[in-house]
């Protein structure tokens, strides 16, 4: 019969597959054959196997030889066996086989019905068919990690006692290992599903279930001999009968669980079951033929009416309560538990609190644990918990010790430790005293300002503690009493004490204050410094102390009575103090005699000793000066000589003769040798030594060919030379003699259109325009309030002085040898007065006041034994030390005790400052 299968199946794959026929010798060839004739015309001639080509090699289709030993070759044709193919082996008494390397599939039914005791699975598999080794011999496997699908029924019906699975497998398929002999097994951890009769009818006493674990199929692991079971967290479904095989007798359902099919768990040896909230299907019959004393639900739930029948020989119903008075009816509504009648021994759980409150007995299902019942009471005595035993030696502990038999607790007690709290107004600590003994007294507190007096019952103070005969039986506050301590304030001035007592954190009363001439009281102040001021609404004392009481003294002011003289600015000085005196005022015709206190100018002011006790009125007096005499010179430029005259102040000149001079016609004589300004000897009054200047205009008869009605071309006058010290006047004129003097040529007076003699820099301006420091402007004006030029002060200091080179020359970007003050500019960067901004002088930028302070102290060489300074002018300033010789020197006087040195010095103001200078 197997002969007359094997050959229905050749003929069959030659028809349908076009199966190719090896032989066991195939790569032999006799000699004097054709070796031409290849395995395809000898299909009978004992081959060993027919073979199909696939994608990647050889199939093989199938064996053709019976029984023994098969070594499957691992290339044939040339090409690797890569495949063997399903039913190829079938039922063909093999009894060891060898499955080369480059084998990936093993197909279905291919070692079907055969004799193997052994198998070596090489690690290039990867997919092992339906019933590939079913019904053989084997009795032990190892499944490569290469392995990734295992197919049904593969290993059924086999010896085998042991198993390594490998670890890609994800799903064990449908009775892959029913009907072995396995005693235990470990399920890889990538397994997420074992199918139905996985492992029905073994042995298996355990078994470990990975935590990856989902599903667990009908009758997975039905009739082995499994007695407890961890099912893992992540499976939902457990199935039908999967469980059923007489010796559970632990079983955990974790959460998670939703649907436990029927006869799950039937026809085992359970006594007590937990059946969690996430469960909502339990099949019928599911935990019948158990021995469960009771059940816990945790939520409601719909149950089949045979799940939970036949629970052993003692059985006799389900019950609500453990007196098995209310019969259960079946139904889950609400988290419950039931108890089986028959099944469920219970104890008798006694305390004995030990004069403490009564607590009732409970009745405790046997091996269960007793419930922790809420701890007794008893005045003055702290419960320490239950014990075995009446000498309380050995505790009873709820959480592990099981009831096996009717048993006593014995309650033990200690002192109840009360706790007393110590307020002392501040803080709270706290102490614990046993009931009924005494309290030990703790070290006085301390408190800033206060006395502590000891420690009350209550916070009225009303009962104090007595430390030797009071005993704590309860939880208590002592309260602490202080009082506060007593102060002296001393208010100290400079002419009287006061004292003050004060309870500490109290305000002082302030006193009233002291009048003292010329001073005002400003406040009472911490420190002696007078630099913390007490405040009498928030400051509170919280100690001996002493307040100091601060005067300021009062500020005065000072006006300047001129009668008719240049304007002196108001001044102002504080009680009792010096002023510094002011300039001289000026008053044409008169000689300034000094200050006065009164108008009849009785009383003299004396600067060095006079203080200032109020505001103030200085007049100043004046004594009328001797005529003055100015001498009026006329330069003829070239024409004939015109003698000087000699004039009262405030006189016209007598017009003189015109003078001549050789082709040339006078066009009259002017105040400048620029001739802009004509003078009209009608007019024009002398009230200074001047020069005047003739003005000629060529004569066009004379020849050169001009024509007569061209424009006058001004001759320019020879310098004068200039005074560099300032011309003394004397205080009276000699009289005339009577012989005529040749008088030596003066500088000219200049006259400036915008200064009027009211001006108030005018004597000065007019005083350096004399000297040819100062030359004004081509238009006439001088400009008095246009901030000067650097320029211009580099020009009028060379002027003044005779500057000693004391650098290097050096070249400034900005002043070219053709500018027309490069030689002054020169001058004034040797003499180390001047040097320059970032390589450049700026010559029209304008300087500061405090600029124009330096420049004057470094050029006239100032030095000062005091400084005095202004309010505006910080000690960190960088000019304060020359601010402060300029004022030191009389060179800077200030405007209302201000110096504002970032302020421009205007053209007045600087003619001023030099002026003053020049006669250090």
């Amino acid at each position: 019969m197997k002969k007359t299968t094997t050959i229905i199946l050749i003929l069959f794959f030659l028809q349908w597959k076009q199966i190719s026929v090896s032989y066991a010798n195939e790569h032999e060839v006799n000699e004097g054959e054709d070796s031409s004739i290849s395995n395809d015309i000898m299909p009978f001639s004992k081959p060993e196997f027919y073979t199909t080509p696939n994608d990647t090699g050889i199939t093989i289709a199938a064996y053709l030889w019976d029984g023994g030993h098969v070594d499957i070759p691992a290339i044939i044709n040339g090409q690797p066996v890569t495949i063997i193919g399903e039913s190829s082996f079938f039922n063909k008494d093999v009894t060891s086989v060898t499955i080369p390397d480059s084998v990936t599939k093993i197909g279905d039914r291919a070692f079907l019905m055969n004799q193997l005791t052994t198998v070596t699975i090489p690690n290039s598999v990867t997919h092992i068919g339906n019933l590939a080794f079913f019904n053989n011999q084997l009795t032990t496997v190892d499944i490569p990690d290469s392995v990734k699908i295992m197919g049904a029924e593969s290993f059924s019906n086999n010896q085998l006692t042991s198993v390594t699975i490998s670890d890609g497998i994800t799903k064990i398929e449908n009775g892959v290992f029913t009907r072995n002999k396995l005693e235990s097994v470990t399920i890889p951890s990538s397994v997420t599903s074992i199918g139905n009769y996985a492992f029905y009818q073994n042995l298996l006493t355990t078994i470990i279930l990975p935590d990856g674990l989902t599903n667990i199929g009908d009758f997975a692991f039905y009739e082995n001999h499994l007695v407890n079971v961890d099912i893992p967290d992540g499976v939902t479904y457990i199935g039908v009968q999967s469980f059923y095989m007489k010796k559970l007798t632990e079983l955990t359902i974790p959460n998670g669980v939703t649907n436990i099919a029927a006869r799950a768990f039937q026809n085992n040896r359970l006594t007590k079951l937990h059946i969690p909230n996430t469960v909502t299907h339990i099949g019928d019959w599911t935990f019948a033929d158990n021995q469960l004393q009771w059940v816990r639900f945790q939520s409601p739930l719909v149950l089949q009416p045979n799940t939970f029948v036949d629970q052993g020989n003692t059985f006799d119903g389900w019950y609500k309560d453990l007196a098995w008075t209310t019969p259960w009816d079946g139904s889950i509504s609400q988290p419950t538990s039931i108890y089986a009648k028959g099944n469920a021994l219970t104890f008798t759980v006694t305390f004995n609190a030990n004069n403490g409150s009564a607590i009732d007995k409970q009745k405790i299902l046997a091996g269960e644990k007793a419930l922790a019942p809420a701890d007794p009471t008893k005045r003055g005595s702290l419960f320490v918990g239950w014990y075995k035993d009446e000498e309380l030696t050995v505790p009873w502990n709820f959480a592990t010790d099981a009831v096996i038999g009717d048993l006593t607790l014995y309650g033990k007690w200690m002192k109840k430790p009360h706790t007393v709290a110590f307020h002392n107004d501040t803080d709270i600590t706290t102490v614990e005293v046993l009931d009924g003994e005494l309290l030990t007294k703790p070290l006085d507190p301390t408190k800033t300002g206060y006395t502590f007096l000891g420690w009350y019952k209550d916070e009225e103070f009303s009962s104090q503690w007595d430390f030797a005969t009071d005993k704590v039986t309860e939880d208590i506050t002592l309260y602490g009493q202080w009082t506060k301590n007593n102060y002296t304030v001393q208010f100290q001035t400079n002419f009287e004490l006061i004292t003050s007592n004060v309870q500490y954190g109290d305000k002082v009363e302030k006193p009233i204050a002291w009048m003292k001439t010329g001073y005002t009281f400003t406040g009472w102040y911490k420190d002696e410094e007078l630099t913390l001021l007490w405040n009498f609404d928030m400051d509170k004392v919280t100690e001996d102390m002493t307040l100091y009481g601060e005067w300021i003294a009062d500020e005065y002011s000072i006006t300047f009575y001129t009668d008719g003289g240049t304007a002196i600015s108001p001044v102002t000085a504080m009680y009792n103090k010096l002023i510094d005196e002011p300039p001289f005022p000026i008053k044409a015709d008169y000689r300034f005699l000094g200050w006065y206190k009164d108008e009849e100018l009785m009383k003299p002011w004396s600067f060095d000793t006079d203080k200032v006790t109020e505001n103030t009125t200085l007049y100043a007096k004046w004594e009328k000066e001797a005529a003055h005499y100015y001498t009026l010179d006329f330069v003829s430029n070239g024409g004939s000589t015109i003698a000087p005259q000699m004039l009262t102040a405030s006189t016209t000149a007598t017009q003189p003769a015109n003078p001549i001079r050789e082709g040339y016609i006078f066009a009259g004589w002017y105040k400048d040798a620029q001739f802009t300004i004509p003078w009209n000897f009608k007019t024009d009054v002398v009230t200074a030594n001047l020069t005047l200047y003739a003005k000629w205009l060529a004569n066009a008869s004379t020849g050169g060919g001009e024509s007569s009605n061209q424009s006058p071309t001004p001759i320019p006058a020879e310098p004068v030379p200039m005074p560099k010290e300032p011309v003394p006047v004397p205080e009276q004129l000699e009289p005339l003699p009577m012989e005529p003097t040749e008088l030596q040529p003066t500088q000219p007076e200049l006259t400036f259109l915008d200064i009027s003699q009211q001006h108030w820099a005018w004597q000065m301006i007019q005083e350096m325009a004399k000297q040819g420091i100062i030359t004004g402007y081509p238009d006439g004006t001088f400009q008095p309030n246009v901030p000067i030029q650097r320029q211009h002060v580099a020009l009028m200091l060379t002027r003044a002085l005779e500057l000693e080179p004391k650098k290097e020359a050096l070249a400034f970007n900005d002043i070219p040898e053709s500018h027309m003050y490069f030689e002054v500019i020169n001058q004034v960067q040797q003499a180390g007065l001047f040097d320059g901004i970032d390589g450049s002088f700026q010559p029209n930028a304008h300087m500061t006041r405090a600029q124009m302070a330096k420049v004057l102290v470094v050029a006239f060489n100032l030095t000062a034994t005091e400084q005095r300074t202004f309010s505006d002018v910080s000690a960190t300033h960088w000019a304060y030390n020359y601010i402060a010789i300029l004022a030191a020197n009389g060179i800077a006087i200030g405007d209302q005790g201000k110096f504002r040195q970032n302020d421009a010095v205007t053209r007045a103001e600087f003619t001023t400052f030099l002026y003053r200078a020049l006669l250090q």
